[in-house]
């Protein structure tokens, strides 16, 4: 009895697609780590509520694999906002990934990713989004690793165009 209930296990199992991690994939161990606090910065938003934007810079690490995200929150000033849902002519979240050789200072882009969220922030006073590079599968112990980007962004009716807000980028993976 004890063997037709783990061969049915099993044929479940794989009947809806669980197989389980090689044991490389484990042994290497997933890492992420992120900045947090610093990367907030309130705009003023003409004849609306202003609203406050957030941006947390994070580096992943799996074996061989890297990528970078940027965790992007924004929430209206106050309880009760008011004007139009245009606040914004453009939004974006850049994301890098980027690299430095052993003990050096100065970063190299290896990827980044664009990600237009002016429709997202532009409907809801409030919101969360992720914008993530692609995988990258060059990991070498030689080089400090990063996750970094910005904000660069077009308020409606400002009378100016872009403007960029830097974000301080994520702890060092070596």
């Amino acid at each position: 009895m004890k063997k037709l209930v783990w061969y049915s296990l099993a044929a479940l199992l794989l009947l809806v697609g669980f197989t389980p991690a090689p044991a490389s994939a484990s042994a290497a161990g997933y890492v992420e780590k992120c900045t947090f606090a610093a990367n907030k910065k309130s705009l003023n938003l003409p004849g609306k509520t202003d609203i406050t934007v957030h941006g947390d810079t994070c580096i992943s690490h799996n074996g061989p694999y890297l990528y970078a995200t940027l965790k992007f929150s924004w929430w209206a000033n106050a309880d009760f906002p008011v004007g139009s849902g245009h606040k914004f002519d453009a939004f974006y979240v850049v994301t890098t990934l980027e690299r430095r050789p052993n003990g050096v200072a100065a970063d190299t882009i290896i990827t980044d990713k664009n990600c237009d969220v002016t429709t997202k922030i532009n409907a809801s006073w409030s919101g969360y989004f992720e914008c993530t590079t692609a995988l990258y599968s060059g990991y070498s112990s030689a080089y400090d690793w990063s996750g970094d980007g910005w904000l660069r962004y077009d308020i409606d009716n400002d009378g100016a165009s872009f403007a960029v807000f830097d974000l301080t980028g994520s702890p060092l993976i070596t």
